[in-house]
């Protein structure tokens, strides 16, 4: 089955499962866990950020929700959000804890620190006593990333709950390359009732698994609508996400070098971690441009939001993506966007709301970054339509997507 049949039978399931989710909900109100590596440390944090947002939505809807989250050095290991219960159990002493140390999340934390992989072993033993402690009077698990639903699975041996799975794309795109992932990660996707995806390619890639076409679903992530006040734009060029090698961001440090000689006023700004900041800034500092290039590491969600606000333009120049939350908080407040032709991107970019490129073209990238400084009249019209677009990713309908599945789940 190809992927356009795949969503219209999606699409007549949802409506042949609608009368009964309906008189489900007048009876019940579902008892929800998340079971979560990403989620925010502190208020205002930016890990993890859209997983808070969820739950909340979902706590909005009615469902009463806890949270089963990695902890991270200097975390509480228990506190209740605005009526999320939230339990992050410690798994080694604070210094020794790495896996969610720096922002680019686990898979960089395992090339970065020797011992990271072995850290799996404690994380799994006390994530998985919590799930069973948590999930006793719940009636759905909704899990994030395959690490933590392979403890789902794990946990479902003594009082077996339905349970569903969000892959987001770092565990598809990274974690099926190794053989022994991709063989634990199709079983733990056989396991759970429902898999859901954020992207139509993201959820080709589980139908290539082998997941029946009719227990995959594609739910986007969703976006905060709520009155954002935007400052003067300034020419700034912006990046927010992992400072990785898959994310592009060479290929977008050179094209931005490249149209400097052209534009002397534009900047280029990178907001997070990881592997490839130290080659960057060496690189940068060796350039005709260093004071135009900055580096502000990981920011508060708010702080994060104000920049995309003010910046000309958002880039995400991936090789691999399973959707791009980044693009959707730009667009929330006019910012169009400039992304490859990877992944779930397309899905979000089109000719109305930014532009699109060839991973790895830095010619065409260079071209389209110009045309986005220089052409006034273009750039306000794909403001403005970010701003329409973006309407139907409102958290208030992603959540109730959400909700529907769970009770899918229950009358099963």
């Amino acid at each position: 089955m190809d992927a356009d049949q795949y969503h219209q039978n999606t699409i007549l399931e949802g409506v042949h499962n609608m009368a009964c989710s309906i008189s489900c909900k007048e009876k019940i109100k579902l008892k929800v866990l998340f079971v979560t590596t990403a989620f925010p440390r502190w208020k205002d944090d930016g890990r993890g950020a859209f997983i808070y947002e969820m739950a909340n939505a979902i706590r909005n809807a009615g469902c009463s929700i806890k949270v089963v989250a990695m902890h991270s050095p200097g975390v509480k290991e228990y506190e209740e959000i605005e009526g999320i219960e939230v339990f992050r159990p410690r798994y080694l002493p604070d210094k020794w804890e790495v896996l969610r140390r720096d922002s680019a999340g686990i898979p960089y934390a395992w090339k970065t620190y020797p011992f990271a992989k072995l850290e799996i072993i404690p994380f799994v033993i006390k994530h998985l006593i919590a799930v069973m402690k948590n999930k006793k009077e719940v009636d759905v698990i909704h899990a994030h990333w395959t690490l933590s639903a392979a403890v789902v699975m794990l946990s479902q041996f003594i009082n077996s709950k339905p349970f569903v799975i969000t892959v987001h794309g770092s565990d598809v795109f990274q974690g099926l390359q190794n053989p022994i992932f991709r063989f634990i990660s199709r079983i733990v996707l056989m396991t759970a009732k429902f898999v859901i995806t954020p992207s139509k390619a993201l959820a080709e890639k589980i139908i290539d698994l082998g997941i029946e076409p009719n227990r995959v679903k594609i739910i986007s992530n969703g976006i905060n609508l709520s009155p954002i006040k935007t400052t003067k734009r300034e020419p700034i060029i912006l990046f927010v996400g992992s400072i990785v090698e898959s994310k592009g961001v060479k290929d977008l440090f050179e094209a931005f070098l490249r149209i400097s000689k052209i534009n002397t006023l534009v900047e280029l700004v990178f907001i997070g971690e990881g592997k490839e900041i130290v080659g960057l800034k060496l690189a940068a500092q060796k350039s005709n441009v260093k004071n135009r290039i900055h580096f502000l590491g990981a920011l508060p969600h708010s702080e994060t939001i104000e920049w995309m606000g003010k910046s000309r333009i958002l880039v995400l120049p991936s090789y691999q993506e399973g959707q791009g939350v980044v693009l959707l908080e730009a667009m929330s407040v006019g910012t169009p966007c400039i992304g490859s032709k990877v992944g779930g991107i397309p899905e979000i970019i089109d000719n109305k709301n930014g532009w699109l490129f060839t991973a790895g073209d830095i010619n065409e990238l260079s071209k389209i970054l110009l045309e986005a400084l220089n052409d006034e009249q273009l750039w306000k019209e794909k403001s403005d339509y970010c701003l329409e677009f973006i309407k139907k990713f409102s958290w208030d309908q992603i959540g109730r997507k959400l909700i529907d599945i769970y009770y899918q789940c229950t009358i099963r």
